[in-house]
């Protein structure tokens, strides 16, 4: 089992939109907050992460669970299930081809 945390901080003056892939869940980060991210998921994944003015694409990998922490508290708590992809895809290519979207 592999784990990831990082540290997600919004320096602008305008929102931080934050969007979890493949699950479609979006959340906003306001001016100046900062959070945590973690996921886990099974060895050899890892995250994908796509930065755009005012957005940040979080992919997660085969198997993962992706969640955002701000102020100490779960901020989706609602269970999101793992996915599988075909073999030797990334989610995030997978995702594009399935949206035609980065």
């Amino acid at each position: 089992m592999r784990s990831e945390r990082f540290r997600i901080q919004n320096p602008g003056e305008g929102p931080l939109d934050i969007i979890l892939e493949p699950w479609g869940r979006q959340l906003t980060l306001s001016p100046l907050a900062e959070g945590e991210v973690v996921a886990t998921g099974p060895d050899g994944g890892c995250l994908e992460i796509v930065e755009r003015l005012g957005r940040v694409t979080i992919y997660g990998w085969p198997g993962s669970t992706v969640t955002v922490m701000l102020d100490g508290k779960e901020q989706m708590p609602e269970p999101h299930p793992a996915f599988e992809i075909p073999p030797g895809r990334s989610m995030r290519e997978m995702m594009r081809t399935l949206l035609g979207t980065d």
